[in-house]
């Protein structure tokens, strides 16, 4: 993602283009797998760690970025515009893959419950990889 593209998607969103929001969005597109806030802070080495976390929030509030618990202790996170997916966790190395799936069309979720819309959901499967099995 190019910085004018970052700068276009932040002010889209009504937040200003500031260098540390341009360098973390910039660090999130080039990720493969959900991060924290630890690397994300290696982005913006400048910038103050409470100000990453704001920073973070805003842009999850905004839906620029996606929160996952991927049962460590703390939130991972990666831009929301990638295609839907879930992920999958090593609980002995903490390897993460995506996963395709789909779970059924939200339409036929609303006729089974009480609900009037569902804006997002989110799944996480938990076991052991290949390379700590053997």
């Amino acid at each position: 993602m190019s910085k004018d593209k970052i700068q276009d998607l932040l002010r889209k969103h009504g937040l200003r283009a500031t260098p540390a929001r341009i360098a973390v969005l910039a660090f999130l597109h080039k990720q493969t797998r959900p991060v924290g806030i630890t690397k994300i802070q290696s982005a913006a080495a400048k910038s103050n760690p409470t100000t990453i976390y704001r920073m973070i929030d805003d842009f999850a509030q905004k839906n620029i970025v996606h929160a996952h618990d991927l049962g460590h202790g703390h939130n991972d996170y990666e831009l929301a515009d990638r295609p839907h997916h879930h992920h999958l966790v090593c609980e002995s190395c903490g390897a993460i893959e995506d996963v395709d799936c789909h779970t059924g069309s939200y339409a036929s979720i609303l006729k089974r419950t009480a609900f009037h819309n569902i804006s997002r959901h989110q799944t996480t499967y938990f076991g052991t990889c290949k390379q700590c099995a053997k």
